[in-house]
Parts: C-alpha cells; structure tokens; sequence
C-alpha cells in the first residue's frame, strides 16, 4: 500500500511541474504585474503544499476545500480588505444556481460525490458541494481583484444586487416547482458538455469580447487556473473526492494514470474563473452588460 501511495504522490508531483515553472517565470516577470515577492511565494505554496498534504495524509474533499480555496481567501481577504464584502455578496448569490446546476448533475450522472457527511440535499448534493463553490466563487473574486487592480466592482448597488437576487430566486422557484412535480424534465443527454456551454464558456466569451479592461488579465488567470487546478484535478482523482459515472462525455483526458472528461477540464481549469468574474459583474455592475 505505501508503494502504491508513493507511486501515486511521485505522478501527481511530476503533474506540477508545468506549475512550478509556470510560477517560476512568473516570479522573474513579477515586475509587469506589480506583484510582490511574498505574493509569489503564496502563489508557489498554493500549488504546491495542498497535493502534498492530501496524499500524505490521505485528506477528503472537505480538507481539500479548506487548504486549496478557504486559506488563500483568508490570506487575499487581509491583503484585500475592501472587496470582501462584495465577495460575500457574489458567492452568496451564486447558490441557488448552484444547487440547479449541481442537482442536473447528480441526477444525470455527470459526476459522483461521495461525503463524510450523514445527509444531503435535493437527494443528491453533499454539503462539500456547497462549501467547495462557495469558497471557490470568493478565491476567485478575491484574488483576480487584488492582483489586477484594472478588474475593478463598482461600489455596492443594493438595487442592482436585488435585482439580480430575485431573478436567481425566480428560477430557483421554477426549479422547485419541477423538481416537485415532474423531475424527469431534468433529464438531458450529454449534460455536461451543455453545462459547460451554458454556464462557463458564454459568460467567460462575453466578458472577454465586450470588457476590454479584463482581456490581458483573464489571460493570466486562465495560465494559473490551469496550474493550480491540473494537480488539485489528479489528486482528486486519486483519492476519491469524485468520480464521473456516465458514459455521456465529448471525450476523455488520460494523464498520469489518471482520467476525467474534458469537460471537466473546459469547466474548472480554463473557464471557471472567467465565468466567475462574469457572474460578479453581472450581480454587482448589470448596467454596462
């Protein structure tokens, strides 16, 4: 078992390789983004000590959250006091899609969560789930809005935030209504691919194409996602945080000794921040969409 374990750890350190180059270069250009040197080194750890803590001491999902999303959000919240609060507002908000999205996904196999916990929701749903998002929602906004000073929330609408709740809560309601009453309407061939399309790849297209000031810096974000994401992805894999039971997929990654639709890889490494940004304008600054 051990020699399984050190197989195991040995692959997913050879998968971050691309990773700490990555943030190698970035530390020698640091200058263009007016980053600082203790930034860098955050940026390093955050790669690197997660996996490594999880397959030394076999974490679970819920462990794994905390290191990769709630202690950078920690760490960026005290260097970015300031957007905080409107960080709290864009994940809050972002729940109730959430749960629709996640529920499709259950019911139509796109992926398997197990949980440490005794319950869920909607049948389905771990709380994992709802606490890997939320945090996720407020990494992202956190840390895009502290290195890139050009991706900047206006100051709170509460009118602007309202609206954006009720319609959410509309469809949350309409959701409801179907998921009570005829839930086999939730069941959609290859729904991955079309969650992807729907909810990341359009919003991140949007924001990319009609908001200019966020072009160079999606850019940035997407590299490190991409670094960040790849050894969390494979780790995962390896211990079981989630599995993929359908047979519904456009296609699978194998690296490693490990595998996952490429839908996976669209969604949570390129396209997830970009879709989050989207969502936070769009919840904070609806006006200039």
């Amino acid at each position: 078992m051990e020699k399984v374990i050190g197989i195991k750890l040995v692959s997913t350190i050879l998968s971050m390789f691309l990773a700490i180059l990555f943030n190698f270069y970035l530390m020698h250009n640091s200058y263009r983004l007016k980053i600082k040197k203790s930034d860098i080194a955050v940026l390093f750890i955050w790669v690197i000590l997660p996996p490594t803590f999880l397959l030394i001491f076999q974490g679970n999902f819920f462990i794994s959250s905390i290191l990769y999303l709630v202690l950078p959000s920690i760490y960026f919240s005290v260097r970015k006091p300031n957007v905080v609060l409107k960080a709290l507002i864009v994940s809050l908000v972002a729940m109730p899609p959430m749960v629709i999205f996640d529920y499709l996904a259950f019911l139509n196999k796109a992926w398997a969560v197990p949980t440490i916990f005794s319950f869920r929701f909607f049948q389905f749903i771990p709380f994992e789930d709802f606490f890997f998002t939320f945090w996720a929602v407020y990494v992202v906004i956190v840390t895009s809005h502290y290195f890139f000073s050009s991706l900047k929330l206006n100051i709170i609408n509460k009118i602007t935030i309202t609206k954006s709740g009720i319609i959410l809560l509309s469809l949350f309601v309409l959701f409801l209504f179907f998921y009570l009453l005829k839930p086999e309407i939730f069941i959609i061939p290859y729904y991955y691919i079309l969650l992807v399309l729907v909810a990341f790849i359009i919003p991140a297209l949007i924001l990319f194409i009609q908001f200019k000031p966020y072009q160079k810096p999606l850019l940035w974000i997407v590299t490190y996602s991409i670094c960040l994401m790849l050894p969390y992805e494979i780790t995962a894999n390896i211990l079981g945080f989630w599995t993929f039971p359908s047979s519904e997929y456009i296609g699978i990654i194998r690296i490693l000794g490990q595998s996952f639709p490429i839908e996976e890889f669209l969604a949570w490494m390129i396209f997830f921040p970009l879709a989050t940004l989207a969502f936070g304008k769009w919840v904070t600054d609806r006006a200039n969409y």
